[in-house]
């Protein structure tokens, strides 16, 4: 398990290729995620993917509720983030908002 920083997560490729309002077949990074999320989130009434609940786990983690840390897993053929990803966009947008990270928990990929 290898602990990493909010600047090396935002840089970490992810699974997900269509997101939200963005309908592009590439792989996103978390920093992009972050990006669609903010811009989308709003006018969002289709949400069949559950994608919405970043907002339940940024509100957790920015009240200091979170409890123990974010675990990503990346695929062991292409070492992209195939699991927590949804967390991980919650968590960005704490840093991002200056929220302190002492309330913040640590993030890890296994």
């Amino acid at each position: 398990m290898l602990e990493i920083s909010p600047d090396e997560l935002g840089n970490f490729l992810t699974l997900i290729t269509n997101f939200m309002c963005e309908r592009t077949l590439e792989n996103k990074t978390f920093n992009e995620l972050v990006t669609i999320f903010t811009k989308c989130y709003k006018g969002y009434s289709n949400d069949y993917s559950n994608d919405l609940r970043i907002l339940d786990y940024e509100k957790s983690m920015n009240e200091g509720r979170w409890d123990g840390p974010i675990i990503l897993t990346r695929s062991q053929h292409n070492g992209i983030i195939d699991d927590g990803i949804h967390r991980g966009i919650a968590y960005l947008r704490c840093v991002n908002s200056k929220v302190n990270e002492e309330k913040l928990p640590r993030v890890y990929i296994i």
